[in-house]
């Protein structure tokens, strides 16, 4: 740890005034000295290391000498003699280890150090000094103030790692002094800012033990709010509330209060409780806190949104973008616009908005969403081309987007329901191959196997369906498996899986009757085909197509 202190303000002067270890001389010593002495009593420390020189020369032997060269070292600290005077308490020290003010001597130069802002060399020589003499509660405190504020100033300036060390040095070897639990408190936000929760919460606990210590009551209402956010953030809802509701018990009327509140909010929203979350919202619009405001506004829209009550969404999010300047997250503000009137279904609404997010700085993730959902309204108006430029404008810019997996599965959709299956199995493959937990897996698969045996590849058709069966349930993949075999004349094969589709879709379960009625007609079992060809005729009528089928191939078995 590099503990040389930079110069920011943080001095020792006034450590100085309240350290009183120096006694009045006896009533034995020279006149001089004692002459030194009530110049120093007086502040007139110049005058008195005049009278100190001059009573060293002429009693060069005087039993009270050390005393002298005391009162001379320390006259020098008031002087902002520094360097002269960790001289002088250093040869005081190396000359007379046995003198009776040695240990004042050492005090002196640990204050000396942290004047001239060497903390390196003030904790060496302290940790000397206990061995010695044991723990000065006095001077630790002192050594800690030095510390804690140096490590505040670091704080303040976003060197988190030098003052956490700072923090952490108090924390474990200054903890009698009466920084500690600040020090706790700050080496937790340390942590806190570094969403080291777990570390954080244990930090900020230990602060909150020593809440007695601490003066300043805004931070013991800080502790207690970082503690629930802790846990809020660990998804320990129960332990966040309650720190929350002790905020709001303990420190009422208070800005932590509020901010306790809209965590309670939250915490509401993510139980599902969105209508008590909405009363709590309501009950703080208007602070004054213009962050807090904003903030209270933007959750009341989501709120909205998950209640799918787009025009009260909408009427809050408007509210926000009429004050909101740009530098302050507009962007994220349209593009939630933008999605509103999507689902209003006012398309062109949208689009203007997503364009605009589009157009205006924004945070990567905000405008990589506005490009997908400006994409996907084009692909909703049946705008193919404006939708297919809009995505590959995403693509090149951002090539690791989360949403090219939806793209990919969109595009290849739309190719296949216009059947232009090779050009769907571009996409679905690309898909299938690069996304096996995207949740549009499994439907690109049954398309593309469905592309495949279009164009008349049923051998890679046949191929997809046993290395997905293989490893996953399916019965929409099972039926076309069905399908393929019996595409290639496999028909035992084609029967066996046929047989045991349960809960296909009517439109697969109509197919696969029809397949089996073939399969037992070319096996001869006449009476079964004509069963499965009644069967398509009696229940699914909703597919007139194969009910003509089924007719007449029952027609042609009566013969």
């Amino acid at each position: 740890m590099n503990t040389k202190l930079r110069k920011r303000g943080v001095f020792v002067c006034f450590i100085l005034f309240g350290f009183s270890l120096l006694c009045s001389p006896q009533e034995n010593i020279s006149g001089r000295l004692k002459m030194a002495y009530e110049a120093h009593k007086r502040g007139m420390y110049s005058l008195s290391n005049v009278q100190i020189e001059k009573y060293i020369k002429e009693n060069p032997g005087a039993p009270d000498i050390d005393y002298a060269r005391l009162l001379y070292a320390v006259n020098l600290l008031y002087l902002e003699e520094v360097d002269k005077a960790i001289e002088s308490l250093t040869l005081i020290i190396k000359k007379k280890p046995e003198s009776e003010f040695l240990k004042d001597a050492m005090s002196y130069l640990v204050l000396a150090y942290l004047k001239k802002n060497d903390l390196k060399s003030a904790l060496s020589l302290y940790s000397e000094y206990k061995s010695r003499f044991s723990t000065d509660r006095f001077l630790e405190n002192q050594i800690a103030q030095v510390i804690f504020s140096t490590a505040t100033a670091l704080f303040k300036e976003g060197n988190i790692k030098q003052s956490r060390e700072l923090f952490n040095l108090i924390s474990t070897d200054f903890r009698s002094s009466e920084y500690l639990p600040e020090a706790l408190y700050y080496e937790g936000l340390t942590y806190y800012q570094e969403n080291n929760f777990d570390r954080a919460s244990d930090l900020f606990k230990s602060a909150s033990d020593l809440s007695n210590m601490i003066e300043h009551k805004e931070i013991i209402a800080d502790i207690y709010l970082k503690l629930g956010d802790c846990f809020f953030n660990k998804k320990d809802y129960t332990t966040a509330e309650h720190f929350f509701n002790r905020v709001k018990k303990e420190f009422p009327d208070t800005i932590y209060s509020v901010w306790a509140s809209f965590q309670l909010a939250l915490i509401e929203k993510r139980n599902g409780n969105l209508e008590k979350a909405v009363s709590i919202l309501e009950g703080l619009k208007g602070s004054e806190e213009e962050d807090i405001h904003f903030r209270v506004l933007s959750e009341l829209a989501n709120v909205k949104m998950l209640q799918e009550k787009w025009t009260e969404s909408e009427i809050y999010l408007k509210e926000i973008s009429e004050f909101l300047p740009a530098e302050k997250n507009l962007a994220e503000v349209y593009l939630k616009l933008g999605f509103v009137n999507f689902n209003m279904g006012k398309l062109e609404d949208s689009i203007i908005y997503f364009r605009k997010v589009i157009d205006m700085p924004a945070s990567n993730n905000v405008k990589e969403s506005a490009y997908f959902w400006l994409g996907y309204t084009y692909y909703t108006k049946n705008l193919f081309d404006d939708s297919m430029k809009t995505w590959d404008k995403l693509q090149i810019d951002f090539p690791e987007s989360e949403y090219i997996h939806e793209i990919l599965f969109f595009t290849g959709k739309r190719y296949y329901e216009s059947a232009d299956y090779p050009a769907s199995e571009k996409y679905l493959s690309d898909l299938t191959t690069r996304f096996s937990e995207s949740p549009f897996y499994q439907t690109s698969m049954e398309m593309l196997i469905d592309s495949k045996i279009q164009q008349g590849k049923l051998n890679e058709a046949l191929q997809l369906c046993e290395d997905f069966l293989e490893k996953r349930k399916s019965e929409t993949i099972s039926f076309l498996y069905g399908k393929t075999l019996f595409l290639l004349k496999d028909f035992k094969k084609a029967k066996d899986i046929l047989e045991k589709l349960q809960s296909v879709k009517p439109s697969e379960k109509v197919e696969a009757t029809y397949y089996l009625a073939s399969i037992y007609e070319k096996r001869g079992e006449i009476e079964k085909a004509q069963e499965k060809y009644l069967e398509i005729i009696t229940f699914f009528t909703n597919f007139p197509d194969w009910v003509k089928l089924a007719e007449e191939n029952l027609k042609r078995l009566k013969k």
